[in-house]
C-alpha cells in the first residue's frame, strides 16, 4: 500500500498482453514469491529499503511493525498525534443516547 500511494499503480501486476488468465497467475505469484519488482528513480534510498523489507517474501527476515515503526524513512516528518484530555464521559449515557435516536 505504501508503494502504491506514493506511485499510484499496483506494486505486482501480470504483464498487460496477457491473454491466458492461468498463466498469467502464474508469473505474477512468481514475481510476489521472488519479490521481483522495480521502484521508479524518484524513490528515495531509504523509502526502497523500506519496501524492500515489507515485501520480502521470507517471514522470518521479514520487518515487524515495530520496526516499521521505527524505520528512518517512517519516521521522517511524522508528528505523533496530540490527545486531549476531554472531561469524562459515561460510555452508557452516549448508548443510551444512540440507541433511542
Amino acid at each position: 500500500m505504501m508503494y502504491q500511494a506514493r506511485v499510484l499503480k499496483v506494486k505486482f501486476e501480470p504483464a498487460p498482453a496477457c491473454f491466458l488468465r492461468k498463466l498469467c497467475l502464474i508469473g505474477l505469484y512468481k514475481k510476489i514469491w521472488e519479490a521481483s519488482f522495480s521502484y521508479p528513480s524518484w524513490f528515495s534510498s531509504s523509502a526502497r529499503n523500506l519496501i524492500k523489507r515489507i515485501l520480502d517474501p521470507n517471514p522470518l527476515t521479514r520487518i515487524t511493525i515495530p520496526e516499521i515503526l521505527q524505520d528512518e524513512w517512517f519516521k521522517k516528518g511524522y508528528k505523533p498525534p496530540k490527545f486531549k484530555q476531554d472531561d469524562d464521559v459515561n460510555i452508557d449515557d452516549n448508548i443510551l443516547y444512540f440507541t433511542w435516536l
